[in-house]
Order: structure tokens, then sequence, then C-alpha cells
């Protein structure tokens, strides 16, 4: 079956290009405006170009367990584990939240004017204080009521378990929780059939990437859990507790879309 592959990723590509190129042109008059003064429509454009590259890569993606509005008020700190490039792209798809991008990200051509269009928060990284600083933009985001979602992980697995979490991103939602009551942590756990065939692991990154696109399905599960509070408690068991629920949502992921 190489045969699809080789026809398939080539038309993907092109059309994931065209898409991109013309969502990204009709809704470039939004960059014109403050980034928080059209957020909500930037992360509509975000969810409609990653429901589109959905079809066009093949996706078919089962949710559980949406969350509600009332569990979305206020600033909400999304934690999922890290399975793939796909993992991003899949959840952006079914909810309206934000993500934390290097910002070499905005030299890239048409993916960095995309990215600050689809209003992601930009970090520098690779000298010291850009971990304060990382820390600093997602507690800023918070206050603002923004949902951010970060990979603790850090890194992926080839493997479908959880690798520990870094505490970073709690000690945001802690800083956060400080100065609003309004401030959550909401756990997902994401897994594919054919796991291993879609797990970065140790491979080299466009490898994964061309070989995974070249599948002709993808079958997903996004499992979201209820809000976990954040008030009264420190970083390192708020990390611990959020860990234990996104263990069982990915078991339970894991069996939705079989091995």
């Amino acid at each position: 079956m190489m045969w699809i592959g080789i026809v398939l990723l080539p038309l993907r590509l092109i059309l994931a290009t065209l898409f991109t190129a013309l969502l990204v042109g009709l809704a470039s008059p939004l960059n014109l405006l403050p980034r928080n003064k059209a957020l909500f429509w930037r992360l509509i454009v975000l969810k409609f170009w990653a429901y589109g590259n959905r079809l066009i890569f093949g996706f078919w993606v089962s949710v559980h367990n949406q969350p509600t509005a009332s569990q979305l008020k206020g600033g909400v700190l999304i934690i999922g584990n890290h399975v793939s490039y796909w993992d991003a792209f899949t959840v952006a798809s079914v909810i309206l939240k934000t993500f934390v991008a290097k910002a070499e990200v905005r030299d890239i051509p048409l993916i960095g004017f995309g990215a600050k269009l689809t209003g992601l928060l930009f970090v520098e990284r690779g000298h010291m204080g850009s971990r304060v600083a990382m820390l600093q933009t997602v507690t800023d985001a918070l206050l603002r009521r923004e949902k951010v979602m970060i990979f603790p992980e850090g890194t992926t697995e080839s493997e479908p378990v959880l690798l520990p979490f870094n505490v970073g991103g709690f000690k945001a939602a802690i800083d956060a929780a400080a100065e609003s009551e309004m401030i959550h942590v909401l756990p997902v756990a994401i897994s594919y059939r054919n796991f291993k065939g879609h797990a970065w692991g140790n491979e080299d990154g466009l490898k994964h990437f061309l070989r995974s696109a070249s599948m002709l399905f993808h079958r997903s599960a996004v499992v979201f859990g209820d809000p976990v509070t954040v008030h009264g408690i420190d970083a390192r068991s708020l990390c611990d507790q959020t860990r234990a629920h996104c263990e069982k949502l990915f078991a339970e992921a894991c069996r939705i879309t079989g091995p």
C-alpha cells in the first residue's frame, strides 16, 4: 500500500499549503488589531484551520467529556500528554485555546504570520531568564482569562505511557491563582489508533511527519477530565494531581482507539 502514501502525501501537502495561505490571507486584517482586542476571532481562525487540516490529512477525532462553558470560565491551563506533531492540531480543532510557541516560529514564512495571526503566545528560549519569561507569559495569559495549552512532558515517547511532568507550567497557574479566583487546570489525554505509527519518539522530526502524513486514515481520541482546583495547593502537588488525572484519561483514550 506504499503507492497510496506516494500519491496522498504530495496532494495533502499541496492542499494544506493552499488552505493555509487562503485562510491567512482572508484573516490577515486581524493583525491590524491588538492581539487581545480580537483574540476570540483569532482562535476561531485557529480552530477552523485545525479542523480543515483534519479533513485534508484524514483524521477522524472522537471527543469525550467535552468541557462545558462553565468549566471554561476564567483562565484555564489545559494540560495534555504529548504523542506527536498532530497533538496540538487535534485538540485545537475541538476547543478554543492558544499555545506557547518558540519566538523563532515568527520567522518561518507563512507559518510565522499565521501563528501570530491566530494568537499564539511567543517566548524567547535558550538564554538565561527564558524560563522565567515563559512562566510570566503563561501567568499573564491566565490572568487575562485565556485558555492556554501546554504539554508538561516536554518531549514524546514511542510507547503508550506518560512521562514525568515538568512543574513549570503549574507554577504559572499557582501564580495566577494568587491574584484571581477564576483560575483552574483542565486535564486532557490524546491517543491514536496505531499508536507507534503516530508517536514521534526519537525519530527525525521531518521523517516522522512525512511518514505519519502518508497514512490513509487516522483515528484519534481526545478525552477531557474535570477541572482541577488550583487554590490552596502548591505547584508540585498540583502537578502530581493533574498527572494522575491525565494518566486515567490516557488509559481511557487508549481503550477507545485501540492499539
